[in-house]
């Protein structure tokens, strides 16, 4: 029998990366930066993961930032409500609940139509409330936008019902919220009935109807009742009276009227109602890492010069050491001190040093004008320098394109220990600026 890997073991999953942050005897997490130098051709490379890559990645490495609890939330994917758009309505049996876009094409008329819309959304970025589609009006588009927080399930205007699951708090809305993700919370935020019926939807309107026949529910649960709704002569829709509690399967069957063949089928909510959970109800397998970078971290962040990877590596040792590293941030790359310099260094210049003949690529400069000296930053990777000789004081460190000179009076080793730890995430892009005084929000999505 094929093994299921179920949306329970993959919140969990979820929710036990967060914890990891925050538990006595935890996991240190840092994320980084690195590649501050163009990628081939200016085209963003698709990183293959393989052992080459790890090493590629320590090479590149530029900056690292320690991963606190707060940068830390579950997440899942936005959708905003759209008026016209049918949207899915929560199924009980539907094993494809999450797979929403599994096709689509544009209609003539310019619209979008996919063959699986979302069952939940975000109605608006001025409340922030989120909302599960209880029922969709047998199909129909949805033209009237949920409001509200009342803990019972909302009828709108054009049929639908939607039931509230929480509101995004507004400290959430700066790091754990953009085009593609929002903050889920797994917290009860409504007055549920385990097990009640909020929805019976028809399958088969039935024929030759001339009064609403009776509905009967029977199952494992107690107290559900409702009522037939005819349109002509056929059952169009079934009204719930009382919702019930406590049931795990439901059948409903309908008696009476002069008709017959009507039939439909109850939807049953998840384990604890409606809102109980909305983390695990929503699909909470998505965890956003979200630290600050703010300025240069205490100089341990260049802001001179761009990066194009980011990445999150675990539990890194301090540079010389087999002591795990635990301060807030560290530099990853040697910086050499330079005396008496001429001419001006220029950033991802390759410079050479005239005794050694180490060969390096410049990834930040921090110059003294005044006093002719600077302080560089540089990295050595064997697949764009020459070689990883080391540099030797007291030697002239040349730049090769800008001709500038300084004489090399101390280095100083980076922070962390290179090849120590794991790197268990990467993220390519094009090239990101930073610049003096500036805050950023780094956001990395990873799927459990």
């Amino acid at each position: 029998m094929p093994a299921i890997v179920t949306q329970n073991i993959r919140n969990h999953n979820a929710e036990q990366f967060v914890e990891a942050l925050s538990e006595t005897a935890n996991n240190i997490f840092y994320v980084f930066i690195g590649k501050s130098y163009p990628w081939d051709n200016d085209t963003v490379t698709i990183q293959k993961d393989t052992s080459d890559l790890i090493y590629k990645l320590y090479d590149d490495m530029v900056a690292v930032k320690k991963i606190i609890p707060s940068d830390v939330e579950i997440v899942i994917p936005r959708y905003d409500w759209v008026s016209s758009v049918v949207y899915n309505h929560y199924d009980n049996t539907s094993n494809t609940q999450f797979k929403t876009d599994i096709t689509s094409k544009v209609l003539t008329s310019g619209i979008e139509q996919k063959s699986q819309q979302p069952f939940y959304v975000l109605a608006d970025t001025t409340n922030f409330n989120v909302y599960k589609c209880i029922a969709n009006s047998k199909g129909a588009p949805s033209v009237v936008k949920p409001t509200g927080t009342s803990t019972d399930v909302i009828t709108t205007g054009d049929g639908y019902k939607w039931k509230y699951m929480y509101t995004i708090p507004v400290g959430k809305r700066s790091r754990f919220f953009n085009s593609d993700f929002m903050y889920v919370t797994n917290t009860n935020n409504s007055s549920n009935e385990d097990g009640a019926l909020d929805f019976i939807r028809v399958t088969n309107g039935g024929s030759q109807y001339t009064s609403a026949p009776t509905v009967s529910i029977t199952g494992d649960g107690t107290g559900a009742t409702a009522t037939a709704v005819l349109s002509g002569n056929v059952v169009s829709n079934v009204s719930i009276d009382t919702r019930g509690l406590n049931y795990r399967f439901a059948n409903v069957s309908f008696s009476g009227g002069s008709g017959s063949n009507a039939a439909a089928t109850a939807i049953i909510g998840p384990k604890g109602g409606h809102a109980a959970n909305a983390s695990l109800e929503l699909g909470g397998v998505f965890v956003m890492i979200a630290p600050e970078l703010v300025d240069s971290e205490n100089d341990t962040f260049p802001i001179d010069n761009d990066f194009r990877t980011l990445g999150i590596i675990k539990d890194p040792l301090l540079f010389g050491s087999t002591v795990r590293a635990t301060a807030s941030s560290f530099s990853t790359r040697k910086n050499l001190y330079l005396a008496n310099t001429t001419g001006t260094f220029s950033l991802d210049e390759y410079i050479i040093g005239s005794t050694s003949a180490a060969n390096a690529i410049i990834s930040s400069i921090s110059a003294d004008t005044g006093n002719s000296k600077a302080n560089v930053k540089y990295f050595q990777a064997m697949n764009l320098t020459l070689n990883s000789n080391a540099f030797a004081n007291g030697e002239v460190v040349v730049g090769v394109t800008s001709g500038a000179t300084g004489n090399l009076i101390s280095i100083v080793n980076e922070g962390i220990q290179p090849d120590t730890g794991q790197i268990i995430y990467v993220d390519s892009f094009i090239p990101i600026q930073r610049s003096s005084g500036q805050t950023e929000i780094l956001q990395l999505v990873i799927e459990f």
